[in-house]
Parts: structure tokens; C-alpha cells; sequence
């Protein structure tokens, strides 16, 4: 097994282990897919493919100093559906970002009451035993980074129970999910132009959400920022980045209930956030057939329709929908575009 070949292994496990298990008993979304046999290898699949817009973009954007992967707004409390409010947000930031100082501190200063952190993974990890002690731990105070405990990052959530018996996870080794693991590692091993230390990244900044925090605390709805990039003018702009196939209609779609994050993002930050996708055949998931984008802002009144189910095993979301000549093409090489 090759150094990619371990991490997408190591990632597929991270994030199998993040799904509902109750899920596993539905089949009301195994149409189409005949390596999918319950809602919960559905959810999987989803999330697995979803990487590979964000992995794609990291890939053909990694050469700009003024775009700097995103982090997650993370509630304290679990009863909150509100990104914005008694919340903490932190980054995990394997390969660094020359941007990442300018990046943290408009963030701050549009933010100021929200406790903001940087984590960075340890020189010597070894990702076959990733743990808390894997990574440093900064919080971003007074305009500079502070090393702290990771004591202190964890802190800012409550442990789960000790006594609440978590639902049975699936296994993931079991011969009924064979071909969903199948897939799913064809996938991110086939998208060739993404590099390992691209999926280490991912990896990472996984292994923080979907094992250590959803695993042992408590938390609200989390809402993750894909990509921000520093403008000419100093101003931060974030990039949402799907991966998608269009529609019967020729639509592309935004899911209605993450809209008004990044309304209020907008007016915060004083910028549009850019939506970008990468837009595969319907039948082949880890194809690239180009890049699009438009201001996150024309699907603010837009109409709506039927999306589909997610990790957490809510009900179809509606879902609004543009349509595709809406959409500007891009290269995926001007980087002084700045709709972008």
C-alpha cells in the first residue's frame, strides 16, 4: 500500500465512522447506484464525492498566495442551529497558507467575539495512529498566534456523557459494504491530478471533526468555509466549492437551509461569496468536465426543489436551483479574477 492509498483508507474509515447508523435500516435513497444498499452507504457516498470538488480546487489553486482553505464554525452548545452564535472556529492547516495571518485577522476583526484557532499538524505524526497529541494548537489573540493546550481548544466544548450508549456504527468491513468501500476508494484514488499531500490535508482536518470532536463532545449544527481568498483590496471573500452534475432542467443548485450563512457572511465581510463547482457526468463520479461560478448571492431568492438526503439522515432538503447559463466559465488558471 502506497503513502495515497493509506490516507484515502485512513480518510474512508474517518469518515464512515461520522455517519448516522441509523441510517442503515433505510433504502429510500439506493436509486441509481447499484454499489449502494441503505440511506447509510448513500450519506457515505455522498460525502466521499463531495471531496472531490474541494480537492480539485485546493489542487489548481494551491499556487495562489491569497487563497487559504477554510475552516469550521463549530456551536458550543449542541441545541444551536446557528452557526454565528456562542460558537468557535478553527482550521486545520496541513501543507500552510502564506494568506493565513491575513486571513485570521479579518476574520477577527469582523468576528471579534467568536474564539478563533489554528491547528497544525505535529512534524513527526504518524497518520496510522492519529490521536490529539498529533497536532499543535494555536488561538489566534491580539492579532498573533498563541500556542495553547489542546486542553484549551477542546475545552470550548462539553464531553458527551460517559454513560449514553452511542448507536452500533455499521461495519465497515462487513461483506454487505464491500463494493460501497469499493467505490468509494475508486474514487479518490482515480482523481489523478490530486496529490497526496492534498488528501493528507483533507485527512487531517477530517480526523479533528468527524473522529476526535464528533466522537467525545457535544456540539451545535457546524458549518465549514471551503476556501477564503484575500482580495486586491484587503477584504476577505469565501468560495463554497461542489462538485456536481446538472440537472434534467440544466439547473445547478445550492442546499435553501445554508443560504442564509452565507447571506450574513456577505454583508459581515462586506464581499460575495463566489459558488463554484465542478461539473462531472452524471454517471461517471469522479469526472471533471470544467469549472463554473457565480455570486453565491443569485440563489438568494431563487426557486426551490427537492434535494437529497445528507449524512445526518434528515428528509430530502430543498434545494435552490439556478440555471446553468447563469454560470460563468473559468479557466481554473486567472488568478486575477476576482469574482473568484
Amino acid at each position: 500500500m502506497n503513502d495515497k492509498e493509506l490516507i484515502v483508507d485512513l480518510l474512508i474509515r474517518a469518515v464512515w465512522g461520522n455517519i448516522f447508523p441509523e441510517l442503515w435500516g433505510k433504502r429510500t435513497h439506493t436509486m441509481g447506484r447499484a454499489y449502494v444498499k441503505n440511506d447509510f452507504h448513500n450519506a457515505f457516498i455522498n460525502k466521499i464525492t463531495g471531496f472531490l470538488g474541494e480537492l480539485r480546487y485546493a489542487s489548481v489553486t494551491r499556487i495562489n498566495p491569497a487563497i487559504c482553505a477554510g475552516g469550521w464554525f463549530l456551536p458550543v452548545d449542541p441545541a444551536s442551529e446557528d452557526p454565528l452564535e456562542n460558537t468557535c472556529y478553527y482550521s486545520v492547516l496541513g501543507s500552510g497558507c502564506s494568506a493565513v495571518q491575513t486571513t485570521y485577522a479579518g476574520l477577527k476583526k469582523a468576528l471579534p467575539d467568536i474564539p478563533m484557532f489554528l491547528l497544525r499538524p505535529r512534524l513527526d505524526l504518524d497518520l496510522r495512529s492519529l490521536d490529539i497529541s498529533s497536532f499543535v494548537y494555536f488561538k489566534f489573540e491580539g492579532g498573533q498566534f498563541n500556542e495553547v493546550g489542546h486542553d484549551v481548544f477542546f475545552g470550548q466544548w462539553k464531553k458527551k456523557e460517559p454513560g449514553r450508549k452511542p448507536s452500533r456504527l455499521p461495519d465497515i468491513d462487513a461483506e454487505e459494504s464491500r463494493d460501497t468501500i469499493a467505490f468509494a476508494r475508486k474514487c479518490l484514488i482515480s482523481a489523478d491530478a490530486i496529490d497526496t499531500d492534498l488528501m493528507r490535508d483533507l485527512l487531517l482536518d477530517r480526523h479533528i471533526f468527524d473522529v476526535e470532536l464528533s466522537g467525545s463532545y457535544r456540539k451545535g449544527r457546524p458549518t465549514d468555509l471551503d476556501f477564503i481568498k484575500v482580495k486586491k483590496d484587503g477584504k476577505l471573500k469565501l468560495v463554497d466549492v461542489k462538485y456536481k452534475f446538472v440537472s434534467a432542467s440544466n439547473e445547478l443548485g445550492v442546499n435553501a437551509d445554508h443560504l442564509p450563512f452565507f447571506e450574513r457572511m456577505d454583508q459581515i465581510l462586506g464581499t460575495e461569496t463566489a459558488y463554484v463547482v465542478s461539473l462531472r457526468r452524471k454517471s461517471v463520479e469522479w469526472s471533471h468536465l470544467g469549472w463554473y461560478y457565480v455570486p453565491m448571492s443569485e440563489f438568494y431568492g431563487a426557486e426551490s426543489s427537492k434535494g437529497n438526503v445528507g449524512m445526518n439522515g434528515e428528509s430530502a432538503i430543498a434545494t435552490n436551483m439556478r440555471p446553468l447559463s447563469t454560470f460563468s466559465h473559468w479557466s481554473g488558471y486567472r488568478w486575477d479574477d476576482e469574482k473568484i
